[in-house]
């Protein structure tokens, strides 16, 4: 048996005890559809038509496939428009919770491979963050991964010293071969396999592609698997595929940037490696370490995410008044939800510009639905860092910090600023380019 089995077999041997308790899909969606979730209110609606068409007792919930255009990307020039799929809503409800399931054995079942530990990260809370910074920066065994979907970091002991890399799919969702499909359903308990084939099976189906004027039409299907956009399969999928590179990768008697790179590639993925020089180069879900007051490493979003996100808004902004007073609610939302409990200069003097703004609720869930929010702050303490500490991971002078506390921070409705500090945040965390020349 290969590596490769044998680290699939272990997958299967340590996951087969999770789903004693799955009631099956039906049942499961009956009584979980309600639950408190983000998509609650949708899935009420979706289960109210299962019920009154009888869909719910179909092996497949999915009739019809429907394509659209991923028009051009904000703040990320150069991309060509894409064609996803959309399940619905519908299809939602036949695999949310075998795939819930799924997540938590992840989650609750670390593999031991190799003399390390591969993690997966269901929440992304402060807590936890925190715990897998500090094994990232001192790995108790020869090695730490930690994964979420295709976001993943790795810290390996070699002859050479303490290894640390960020690791990323390139196109993740479109580089999954057919194969892994058949062997992601073989990690699943044989009375259960059948429903988590369904939700793969569901691709399969005939979509339709629409004119922008809806005057013509192109049906298509698919000729072999694939990861369709809304599909309930996505993280735990590709979690999979990413354990299945990590654990390639920690088998390699030597670690450089390009056996991982080779080692990845050998499972099927074209992967970026990024190399750590220091435990403030690492991210996960948007997040890196950075020493407190007390030389203490605390998880802190990173800074590029205000950045790209701050003094922009899709669409026209909420509420009523002039234009400025809104701009400034919106940023007051923006600053105090990325940073809620955080003490360092240049987070204060923003929120000290803004505070006089009102922030209302309408506007609070707009912030939260059209920001990418990477962190739950389940902590609620604060936690007090030097500017210096703060932006060692964007390797700011002194100049630069000083024009971020006192330039930035304190910029309002209308300003524009350029600057090589900002060129650093951006470039370090989105490889973007700022105005600066």
């Amino acid at each position: 048996m290969t590596e490769g089995r044998q680290f699939i077999q272990v997958l299967r041997n340590t996951y087969k005890h999770g789903f004693r308790e799955y009631l099956g899909y039906i049942r499961e969606a009956e009584e979980h559809h309600a639950d408190p979730h983000e998509k609650k209110a949708l899935r009420v609606a979706a289960w109210k038509e299962a019920e009154e068409t009888g869909e719910f007792c179909s092996k497949m919930y999915v009739k019809r496939l429907e394509f659209k255009f991923k028009r051009r990307e904000w703040a990320k020039p150069g991309k060509i428009p894409r064609v996803y799929v959309n399940l619905g809503e519908l299809s939602s409800l036949q695999g949310f919770r075998l795939m819930e399931y799924m997540k938590n054995v992840q989650y609750h079942e670390p593999i031991n491979w190799k003399g390390g530990t591969i993690y997966f990260v269901k929440t992304p809370k402060r807590t936890m963050l925190k715990r897998i910074f500090d094994l990232l920066i001192d790995p108790p065994g020869r090695y730490v991964a930690v994964a979420f979907s295709d976001d993943c970091c790795l810290s390996i002991r070699t002859h050479e010293g303490l290894r640390m890399y960020n690791l990323d799919i390139s196109a993740c969702d479109v580089s999954h071969t057919p194969s892994i499909f058949t062997s992601f359903v073989s990690l699943f308990p044989p009375h259960v396999q059948q429903e988590a084939q369904a939700l793969i099976d569901q691709t399969l189906r005939r979509g339709i592609l629409y004119s922008q004027d809806k005057t013509a039409r192109v049906v298509l299907k698919a000729n072999e698997y694939f990861l369709a956009s809304g599909s309930v399969l996505t993280t735990s999928l590709n979690t999979y595929a990413t354990m299945l590179f990590l654990s390639n990768i920690v088998s390699q008697e030597k670690i450089t940037m390009v056996s991982v790179e080779m080692a990845a590639e050998e499972v099927g993925y074209i992967i970026t490696v990024e190399h750590c020089e220091i435990p403030e180069d690492l991210q996960f879900l948007k997040n890196s370490p950075v020493k407190d007051v007390h030389d203490e490493y605390q998880p802190v979003l990173n800074f590029g995410v205000l950045v790209r996100a701050g003094g922009t808004c899709q669409g026209d902004l909420p509420g009523s008044g002039s234009l400025e007073w809104r701009a400034g609610a919106f940023q007051k939302a923006l600053v105090q939800g990325m940073y809620p409990y955080i003490d360092t200069p240049v987070i204060n003097t923003m929120k000290d510009k803004v505070k006089d703004f009102t922030v209302t609720q309408r506007l609070r869930e707009l912030v939260h639905r059209d920001i990418e929010w990477k962190h739950i702050d389940d902590e609620k303490v604060i936690h007090k860092f030097h500017s210096h500490d703060l932006f060692r991971r964007y390797r700011l002078n002194g100049m630069e910090i000083d024009v971020m506390e006192n330039d930035y921070a304190t910029l309002g409705y209308g300003q524009f600023m350029a600057h090589s500090s900002l060129d650093r945040i951006l470039h370090k965390d989105y490889g973007l380019k700022s105005l600066h020349p």
